[in-house]
């Protein structure tokens, strides 16, 4: 019965390691917070569960089977429970997963240095657990500041999502040398562990591996800010563009007054002299030398009705009918940079996409905004082929495109717990995207 009670402390010894795992991703949980608090008492059971089969139902060859397993079942049970990428997921079970094991690993060697004899005798002892609970309280404190702090900085971060798909594999390989190093190299785990050369070695590897975690999350945030300038200078340059677009017109229509008296004065001797049909001709040429100023106000909301009117140009430079209908008011609830690096993101992929196309080009704009959201609808005509990832998401066609636009407009939609979707639909490329209004509570 002692048996079995050591063995349940050391299980519970270790699911701070789950809880630690689940802490980063806790306002994307997928059920709500009392059904978690079920789930990780389900962890703790199984974890109970695995300790007792790993050390007293299986011989110690079999425990690094038995090891390899529980991290199995644990990435499924994590799953479940997380709405986030799957890399970001991986790395950190498997991170936290190789903290756990050299401290299990340590704690042992303490353990045969303080208590000596009983280390031997039984493999999950009252003084093995407290030779891990001091250990965990050593380490733990600096490992959940660098969770909340720098890891779950990089973790929310999801301007470089892709990436994640390659990251967790740095943990993983951690994993996987302490993994052949216990159970393939030695023939008894707790002969590995009771030895200081190889406690001192995995102190080495972990440590190693830290840095590297510390690396590899520092870039990300970097990344990050990056990308978010990018995308800044991107509204940036819209604006810049814009302006110089608006001096122009204003500069013509400066031009054209200038000159109205010389105009009048021509049109006035047609008409003297009774020459309707050169009046007619000069009229029709006249009207068509004046600067177009029919879509200057496409919409009430200055910054948006400026990139709005800046595609506008650029579609009728292009040959591409432009129709616009937006609904947004002067004021809105919603960053104007946000909104104008989805609209500019979404209009420059769909006037690439009618540039390739032979055939009659066309862009619809909807936009429309109410006290709870804004609904934003993009309909292009393209040639029918779309570029997808090996993983479904949608990429830019663009030559030397990477589609970090488009990764930027989900981004966005996401961080407004918004909408971004696409279909084909009667031969036109139909986006649409939904930004909430954040509430302030």
């Amino acid at each position: 019965m002692i048996k079995y009670l050591e063995v349940c402390v050391y299980g519970l010894l270790n699911l701070s390691y789950l809880v630690l795992a689940i802490l980063p991703f806790w306002d994307r949980l997928r059920f709500s917070k009392k059904n978690t608090y079920f789930f990780i008492g389900g962890l703790g059971a199984i974890q109970i569960l695995f300790a007792m089969w790993a050390g007293l139902w299986v011989n110690e060859s079999y425990r690094g089977l038995v090891s390899a397993i529980a991290l199995i079942i644990y990435y499924g049970l994590f799953a479940i429970m997380v709405k986030a990428h799957f890399g970001k997921k991986l790395f950190m079970l498997i991170m936290l997963s190789n903290i756990s094991s050299f401290i299990n690993i340590a704690g042992k060697y303490f353990e045969s240095l303080i208590f000596g004899d009983v280390a031997w005798e039984r493999t999950y002892a009252f003084s093995y657990s407290l030779c891990v609970f001091v250990l965990q309280a050593l380490t733990l404190i600096p490992v959940v500041l660098s969770i909340v702090k720098l890891f779950k900085g990089a973790i929310e971060n999801e301007h470089v999502r892709s990436a994640w798909k390659y990251l967790w594999l740095i943990p993983a390989t951690f994993y996987f040398v302490w993994f052949f190093h216990v159970y393939s190299l030695h023939n008894s785990p707790e002969n590995f562990a009771m030895s200081g050369e190889h406690v001192l070695f995995l102190f080495i590897v972990d440590l190693g591996a830290y840095l590297v975690y510390y690396t590899a999350f520092r870039f990300i945030k970097e990344q990050g800010k990056n990308m978010m300038l990018e995308e800044n200078n991107y509204h940036l340059a819209m604006q810049h563009l814009q302006y110089e677009n608006l001096n122009e017109r204003i500069l013509e229509a400066r031009h054209a007054k200038h000159d109205i008296r010389h105009h009048i004065t021509i049109m006035s001797s047609y008409l003297a002299s009774k020459e309707y049909d050169k009046l007619e001709k000069y009229l029709n040429s006249y009207k068509k030398s004046l600067p177009d100023d029919s879509s200057i106000m496409l919409c009430e909301n200055q910054a948006i009705n400026a990139l709005l009117v800046y595609f506008a140009g650029l579609s009728r430079d292009a040959d591409t009918d432009f129709k616009v209908l937006a609904r947004i008011p002067k004021e809105i609830k919603i960053a104007e940079n946000d909104v104008c690096v989805v609209l500019g993101n979404l209009l420059e992929n769909a006037l690439h996409a009618c540039f390739v196309y032979k055939g009659d080009r066309q862009i619809s704009v909807a936009i429309d905004y109410n006290d709870s959201c804004m609904l934003i609808a993009i309909d292009n005509t393209f040639n029918g082929k779309l570029k997808k990832s090996f993983d479904g998401g949608l990429l830019t066609t663009k030559k030397g495109g990477t589609g970090v636009g488009l990764e930027s407009v989900k981004n966005i939609a996401k961080n407004y717990n918004g909408l971004f979707n696409y279909e084909v639909k009667d031969g036109k490329f139909c986006v649409s995207v939904m930004l909430n209004i954040k509430q302030i509570s």
